[in-house]
């Protein structure tokens, strides 16, 4: 294997590596965020509840 295609294939994997881990650190604060307004909502759902009783 000639040295171009190695540090082709080299950049190619760690390029691979760098990206998953970015897009896997966006999804999980994503996750963190919808979970957190999830709990805001279900807090103003339920003052709507107890105000119409």
């Amino acid at each position: 294997m000639s040295d171009g295609v190695k540090i082709a294939l080299l950049t190619a994997v760690l390029n691979g590596a760098v990206t998953w881990g970015v897009v896997s650190t966006k999804l999980e604060w994503l996750r963190r965020d919808v979970d957190r307004i999830d709990v805001r909502l279900e807090v103003v759902e339920e003052r709507n509840r107890s105000a119409q009783k």
